[in-house]
């Protein structure tokens, strides 16, 4: 009985570790199924590859190419993602240090925020 439970409670532990790891994946590089997996999980999401990338250019940040955004209500709270896609790998790393000061201005001017920004590759999330 003591090694079923034990099994049991390994599995479990297995489990969620897949799940925790899964989670802290960037997002996907293509806008498309980004858009399905932030639709999946009770996001309303949209690209934009026109209008916000032109805005994006007059702040100086360059070569964006598509930006995926996404909202829901998780727990009474609103949650929003948002993914800059850019050309290239190398356009991400010269607008990172833009987008990053950025963020960490608008987390400080909100009370309760709590902004996360990352890059992998040509993406800026």
């Amino acid at each position: 009985m003591k090694k079923t439970i034990k099994l049991i409670a390994l599995a479990l532990v297995l489990t969620l570790s897949v799940v925790m790891l899964a989670s802290c994946l960037p997002p996907n590089s293509n806008p498309e199924k980004a858009i399905e997996k932030l639709k999946g999980n009770d996001y309303k999401a949209a690209e934009d590859d026109t209008v916000l990338p032109l805005i994006f250019a007059g702040l100086g940040i360059k070569d964006v190419d598509t930006i995926v955004t996404g909202t829901a209500v998780i727990d009474k709270k609103i949650e929003h993602v948002t993914i800059i896609y850019f050309e290239d790998a190398d356009a991400a790393k010269a607008a990172w240090d833009d987008v990053k000061e950025y963020a960490e201005k608008e987390d400080k001017e909100e009370e309760d925020s709590d902004w996360t920004i990352d890059k992998f590759g040509k993406m800026i999330w």
